[in-house]
């Protein structure tokens, strides 16, 4: 959980259009841990 909240704040300093694609892609890691 601490590698996600260390990618947030990463995220917190992005430009928008990239923190659409970061989150997106946080997104798609969080749906595959949960699917495992």
């Amino acid at each position: 959980m601490e590698q996600f909240e260390a990618k947030l704040n990463e995220i917190e300093s992005m430009d928008f259009p990239e923190q659409v694609s970061a989150l997106s892609g946080l997104i798609t890691e969080l749906e595959n841990l949960l699917n495992q």
